[in-house]
């Protein structure tokens, strides 16, 4: 009668359960991967043999507890209470708590792991970023300690930077240019050999009030920012605030994210602004370098565990999420 009972009751019951639940799982798309079309067998294999497994156990151990407490004749159960049902209340008691303290157990090991990950990813990515900040630091050197950087010497600054920084959209130095200053003009069209070299408004009403202007006189790679050359940034209402920031601070600073004029795509870029001055504190120009963000996350986050998720945000005041 035990064999019958466990046979049909732990056997057969517990199979025929386990096998519709996880039929009706998979046909209502709540088994494996959501998005995938198909199930694969070690989903169903897997699941099936949780469902049968607890299906079964339950039967075993609960049964026995059950009849030893409600069975008939009373007079042949009662008395199995302590010999069967107590001793496996305590048993089943016993593996429920070293399940639970296993179960806390690789929670912790799992949290500490995600820690570690998340300080190496952490390390790395800051280290990563500080080349960014180490090229600005570089250019801003190269302008300072020479009385006129050339645009061969610009090109051949920038070049390595460029190899190595793919996230890095340009690198570039705008000249501080009175706008009554023509003989400048023609000098800097000159040394650049650039004839048709121009300050370019982007949004006049902005810099009508000005009496001076930034105009990009070198930027890097020339090819994919010719368009580039020549436009006041003052007249960039996005760029307009962090440059002006930067030539009374004497300090780097980065402008909130926008559309680049030459995203082509729908990256958030950032320009790093850095005025430039003469050792008596005259400012000359300014260096940038202009960022396309998605490239930026992309670029130092290769390599790191793809089990974490990135971003980057930009939280001088309200937080903005400049990508991922």
């Amino acid at each position: 009668q035990i064999l019958r009972f466990y046979a049909f009751g732990a056997g057969l019951a517990c199979f025929i359960s386990a096998s519709v639940a996880t039929a009706a799982l998979a046909a209502f798309g709540r088994l494996g991967n959501l998005d995938a079309q198909w199930v694969s067998i070690e989903a169903l294999a897997i699941n099936w043999w949780t469902w049968y497994s607890g299906d079964a156990l339950g039967v075993l151990v609960a049964a026995p507890v059950t009849l030893a407490l409600v069975g008939r004749p009373a007079a042949v159960w009662r008395p199995r209470c302590l010999t069967v049902a107590l001793p496996l209340v305590l048993a089943m008691g016993l593996v429920t708590w070293a399940t639970v303290r296993m179960g806390e157990h690789r929670t912790q090991q799992a949290a500490a792991a995600l820690e570690r990950d998340v300080a190496a990813a952490a390390e790395s990515i800051g280290a990563k970023l500080q080349r960014h900040a180490d090229a600005l630091t570089a250019l801003h050197g190269a302008f300072v300690g020479s009385a006129e950087v050339t645009r061969d010497e610009f090109e051949r600054i920038t070049a390595p930077w460029l190899a190595s920084l793919p996230s890095v959209q340009a690198l570039g130095f705008s000249e501080r240019l009175d706008l009554q200053d023509a003989a400048r003009l023609r000098r800097i069209a000159q040394l650049d050999q650039r004839p048709s070299f121009r300050v370019v408004e982007r949004d006049p009403r902005l810099t009508a009030a000005d009496t001076w202007a930034v105009a990009i006189r070198f930027i890097e790679p020339f090819d994919r920012n010719a368009r580039a050359l020549g436009v006041n940034a003052l007249s960039i209402a996005e760029a307009r605030p962090a440059i002006l920031a930067t030539f009374d601070s004497g300090r780097p600073v980065a402008t909130g994210p926008f559309r680049l004029t030459q995203e082509s795509a729908a990256q958030a870029g950032v320009v790093i602004y850095q005025v430039v001055s003469t050792p008596a504190g005259e400012p000359t120009g300014m260096i940038f370098m202009t960022l396309r963000m998605g490239d930026v996350l992309a670029s130092v986050t290769k390599g790191l565990p793809a089990s974490l998720m990135y971003c980057l945000l930009d939280i001088t005041a309200e937080p903005v999420a400049l990508a991922g």
